[in-house]
């Protein structure tokens, strides 16, 4: 049985060919986004560790798939994570890339024994960066930032979120995450300071000639809104957040250390509010 489970032939990442999506009726199992067109077509990508693939069936007995589709092209807002419950990717198909929509709910489980009969499509690939950002991102359906309820209100109620949103989104593939680094104020319950301290860091694609430009910009109006909209608190005797920056870094200058400290806010955030997701611990 060992022997057989590792030269089970399948590996995160791998598609299944045209026949197995028919035979296993896993076809069109969520409906599409608007943006959507019938010409559009399936692809269903093995999610499950390497590690569990090549398990014994007695330990491991299942398989998931994710199916998702081909689309025009990428939507930035929805690369590299940045969205917890939509991922677009870029797959290697022969000479040529083709964007991928894959979404967090349209995952099925099969029986391992059911891909037995069937090899992975080898016209489709995802090569090691695209590979590690799914893997990113499926973990992330079951992490999410948990922040303080006091300072989420804070950021609700002066609908500095939605403003943060609205900045951040026309960045699309410029922007590679949101980050927060939110510290607690120990004194804050016996003094009149804020609550809590907040600095914004904003990491940009190094490889793109305009990213820095653009998000340095994106950060001027970051910091004029969150210094306006705080100051007014104070007037209003809810002065719950400090601001203190917003840094715009490179992701190939961000430390590992520096993202140990940080908890990323994702696109969707508002959104995740009426569907939480459960916490994973580090």
């Amino acid at each position: 049985m060992p022997n057989e489970a590792r030269s089970f032939s399948w590996r995160q990442g791998d598609v299944l060919p045209n026949d197995a999506l028919r035979v296993l009726n896993l076809a069109r199992v969520e409906a599409t986004e608007p943006h959507s067109t019938e010409s559009n077509s399936d692809v269903a990508v093995v999610i499950t560790h390497d590690c569990d693939l090549v398990a014994d069936r007695t330990r491991e007995p299942h398989v998931e798939i994710i199916v998702g589709q081909t689309i025009p092209i990428l939507n930035g807002n929805a690369t590299h994570g940045k969205a917890a419950r939509t991922l677009h990717l870029e797959f290697h198909r022969g000479h040529h890339t083709v964007p991928v929509e894959l979404r967090a709910p349209a995952k099925c489980r099969l029986d391992k024994t059911a891909l037995i009969p069937y090899v992975p499509d080898a016209t489709w690939s995802l090569d090691a960066d695209n590979l590690v950002i799914l893997q990113r991102w499926l973990a992330s359906r079951y992490r999410r930032a948990a922040f303080p309820d006091a300072f989420e209100t804070c950021l609700q109620t002066t609908k500095l979120d939605k403003a943060l949103v609205n900045v951040v989104k026309p960045l699309g593939t410029f922007l590679r995450a949101v980050y927060f680094d939110v510290t607690e104020n120990e004194g804050a319950h016996s003094t009149d300071s804020p609550a809590y301290e907040l600095g914004i860091v904003l990491v940009y694609d190094a490889t793109h000639p305009n990213a820095e430009a653009q998000v340095e910009n994106a950060a001027t109006i970051i910091r004029a809104k969150f210094l306006q909209k705080l100051d007014d608190t104070k007037n209003l005797g809810a002065h719950t957040i400090e601001f203190r920056h917003c840094d715009v870094v490179s992701d190939e200058a961000l430390s590992y250390r520096q993202s140990l400290g940080l908890k990323q806010w994702r696109l969707d955030y508002l959104s995740l509010r009426d569907d939480p997701q459960q916490d994973m611990a580090d």
